[in-house]
């Protein structure tokens, strides 16, 4: 019998997106912080919400693998 962890890798892609997203909305930070007197800091609202949001999913992702690592383990010790 094989015990295939099934969301293993729908929480690894949550990593990876949140990862991406969260590297694309510093770099969006960094590039409005330097207009940030010209247009105002209205511009920094949209990827300030997307760090906060993909901070979330990467936290939400995490807890996915730590949930599936739990249930193996706990599938493991019920097979034994």
């Amino acid at each position: 019998m094989q015990i295939r962890p099934v969301m293993l890798n729908p929480g690894l892609q949550g990593i990876q997106r949140a990862n991406q997203g969260i590297s694309n909305a510093a770099t969006a930070i960094v590039q409005q912080t330097a207009f940030i007197g010209q247009r105002g800091a209205s511009e920094l609202a949209a990827p300030l919400l997307a760090l906060k949001t993909n901070t979330l999913l990467f936290q939400a992702s995490g807890k996915i693998l730590e949930i599936e690592s739990e249930n193996a383990g706990h599938l493991i010790d019920v097979l034994l």
